[in-house]
Order: C-alpha cells, then structure tokens, then sequence
C-alpha cells in the first residue's frame, strides 16, 4: 500500500485516497472516512430499509399509544419488532386493557 491508496475496514479492497473513493472525515488521521463510499451507501441504504421495516410493524401500536400512559411508559422508544415474546405479550394486554376502559375498538 502506498501512500495515495487506502484499504477499506469493510470491504478489504484498496483504493485510491480521493474523495472520489472516501468520504471526508475531519477526525481522522488521514482526513478520510474508513469505509469506501459503496460501502457506506450499502450500510446507509440497509439502514434505511430496516428502519422502515421497524416503523411498519409499529405503526399499529403507535396509533394505539396515542393516548394511552401506561403504553407509552411500557414501550418506551422500544420497538415491537424487537420486543421478547414476553413483552409483546404484555404489549398486547395493555392495548386490550385500554381498549375495554376506553370503550374503543382495536
């Protein structure tokens, strides 16, 4: 490895040190990000579809959370998808329970 080329700590693959191949990153040594830009959108975009998997899944406890205290004390900023069956049981209690005091329609 030379001095104008990089190893990325993802992908292993070298590349030139340009801001063609790396992201700008003022905190390192070297000014350049670790990860290659293909590896960084890779992640970025992976991220992304995870995230807006998350949000579907809790769309429809969000929605009866609104005005619920006791949900919104339980779940927190918790996810439901990446709850313990225990917990989405629980979940799934209070969603009932609040329903019937509430006298509303799940």
């Amino acid at each position: 490895m030379n001095n104008l080329s990089k190893n990325c700590t993802r992908c292993k693959k070298e590349y030139s040190l340009t801001l063609e191949n790396f992201y700008y990153a003022g905190k390192a040594k070297d000014g350049y990000s670790s990860w290659c830009i293909p590896c960084k959108k890779e992640y970025r975009n992976s991220r992304k579809e995870e995230k807006s998997e998350k949000c579907e899944n809790c769309a429809n406890y969000n929605k009866n959370m609104k005005n619920c205290e006791v949900l919104k004390e339980f779940v927190k900023d918790n996810c439901y998808a990446f709850m313990t069956e225990k917990q989405k049981e629980e979940v799934e209690r209070a969603i009932v329970e609040y329903s019937l005091a509430h006298r509303e329609a799940v």
